[in-house]
């Protein structure tokens, strides 16, 4: 299967981009939530695993690009997260791991 998907005002559970972008955070974040305002992408499914390529978010002044796979057992991917305002700007990559109950972002 095959699709692209387009979603707006919504929120995604269990991870903080706000939070992990920031500096000073930690390397390693688990919990949380983003709500975005724009949200789409490609999506395949086979072999009981969603891939989903070239997915983009906006959430206000912070905006994502991620490419990632999800089964029933684990997430695994990459998130390129930057925040852009007139008084600092922060971008990071960010390593996603861990289950779909409880999703891990490293930097």
């Amino acid at each position: 299967i095959r699709a692209s998907f387009n979603a707006s005002e919504g929120r995604i559970a269990g991870i903080d981009l706000a939070r992990a972008i920031k500096p000073e955070e930690r390397r390693e974040i688990s919990g949380g939530e983003t709500t975005f305002s724009e949200l789409n992408g490609a999506m395949t499914y086979a072999d009981r695993r969603f891939q989903f390529n070239q997915v983009k978010m906006i959430a206000g002044l912070l905006r994502a690009n991620a490419d990632f796979a999800l089964s029933q057992e684990q997430v695994s991917g990459r998130i390129s997260v930057s925040l852009e305002s007139r008084a600092a700007a922060f971008h990071t990559a960010l390593t996603l791991s861990g289950t779909p109950q409880a999703p891990v972002l490293k930097k």
